[in-house]
């Protein structure tokens, strides 16, 4: 299998899991926020835990932006809400150089559109990993990565799935980019928003009777905005990732518990919008959303 030289727009969970996993078999270019991050990167490397396991991980270059790179792949892993920034960078990159999307929930697909690309891909981040420090990761549970084309030559989307696969660490090509996205938004519509609130780890929602009933109701009307073929089937789906990642703290959860901007608007938002498109009143789904953006106001600003 070709060596490849894949570059990371963003060193958070995702972006230094993928650092660390790919960089098995490939020349990594990690672009890092600060250069006080891409330095410690540089000289530390990345430190993966997995269980009772710790390895480092090497990149070839972090810096803390694009400098030129000859890439066969380049990875985006920063927040929906960042890419706006990132568009003059972006557009800077050869539009020869494929781009791979790893964002939560649909409201970043309007900003692709704009991009000139010939190839852009979408992916969906089924591992459970969380950040520690600024090179320090605990990965808590190994999954796929789901990826689909949004723009672009399949044949060659499909080798570049293939090319980018490393042991333990695979990548699913799904043939709907649409219905791949929609499959998880329902699942983070349920489990982000409940279990920031409540501050709970995944698990409880399905191991706590009252909280589950919460999730159900939720679910309803997220099915109404989003259905799909077996609503019995789907929900249980929900809980279902709820169980496999039982001690796994939800994305908007840590963000709001370290003052960070949460993905609200990628998430709740873009369902609540799609409500109004389609006339579906979602009275809980916006109350949540309102708490949300409420806690994101209180301790980010």
């Amino acid at each position: 299998m070709k060596r490849m030289k894949i570059g990371i727009i963003g060193a958070g969970s995702i972006g230094l899991l993928f650092a660390c996993c790919l960089g098995e078999r490939h020349d990594i270019y990690l672009y890092c926020r600060t250069e006080e991050q891409a330095a410690k990167i540089g000289k530390e490397g990345i430190l993966l835990r997995e269980g009772e396991r710790e390895i480092r991980c090497r990149v070839r270059r972090s810096a803390a932006g694009y400098a030129g790179e000859d890439l066969d792949c380049l990875i985006v892993a920063v927040k929906s809400y960042h890419l706006p920034a990132l568009a003059g960078e972006l557009k800077k990159i050869p539009g020869r150089i494929p781009l791979l999307f790893l964002q939560n929930g649909m409201g970043h697909l309007p900003f692709l559109e704009g991009l000139p690309h010939r190839t852009l891909i979408l992916g969906s981040v089924e591992h459970g990993a969380m950040r520690t420090e600024a090179n320090r990761l605990h990965l808590k549970g190994r999954g796929v990565t789901r990826v689909a084309l949004f723009r672009g030559d399949r044949e060659f989307f499909a080798r570049l799935a293939k090319g980018l696969e490393v042991p333990g660490f695979p990548f699913l090509v799904e043939d709907d980019a649409e219905e791949m996205l929609v499959r998880k938004l329902r699942v983070n519509l349920i489990i982000n928003p409940l279990t920031a609130l409540l501050q709970i780890p995944n698990g409880k929602l399905a191991e706590n009777p009252d909280f589950y009933q919460a999730a159900r109701k939720l679910f309803d009307e997220v099915f109404a905005i989003f259905p799909a073929d077996g609503r019995e089937e789907t929900f249980r789906h929900v809980m279902q990732v709820c169980r496999n990642t039982a001690g796994n703290r939800s994305s908007m959860w840590k963000d709001l518990a370290e003052g960070r901007r949460t993905e609200a608007e990628a998430i709740l938002g873009y369902a609540l919008e799609k409500g109004k498109e389609r006339g579906i009143r979602a009275p809980i789904l916006e109350t949540l959303y309102l708490l949300i953006k409420g806690l994101e106001r209180e301790k980010v600003e």
